[in-house]
């Protein structure tokens, strides 16, 4: 099975959810998805390699934690349906100052 997954999201061309520039300076944020073997009954672990200053992200560790959608897990929902609601959350945020480029937990 396909339990681990490394992942870029581009900017700001390149991948259709993450078109954001500016704020997010066009870098490439590396994430990590983790199916347990509950998944999909049980939401997937997913955290970022670069830092980034959102929300539902822990600063400490880059585990996304505070996402609604991650919470209150539905066996419907995919990676597709969490990757448009971190889309919705940089858009809400992209005010916030970002780490500096190539920063990493």
């Amino acid at each position: 099975t396909l339990t681990y997954w490394n992942g870029t999201i581009l900017g700001p061309y390149g991948v259709i959810l993450f078109v954001i520039k500016d704020h997010f300076r066009e870098q490439n944020l590396q994430f990590v998805n983790l199916f347990g073997p509950d998944y999909p009954q049980k939401a997937p672990e997913m955290k970022f390699n670069n830092k980034v200053n959102l929300p539902s992200v822990n600063q400490g560790n880059g585990r996304i934690e505070n996402c609604s959608l991650l919470k209150n897990w539905k066996p419907q929902y995919t990676i597709e349906t969490v990757l448009q609601e971190l889309k919705k959350e940089m858009v809400a945020n992209k005010k916030l100052p970002q780490p500096a480029e190539g920063a990493t937990y």
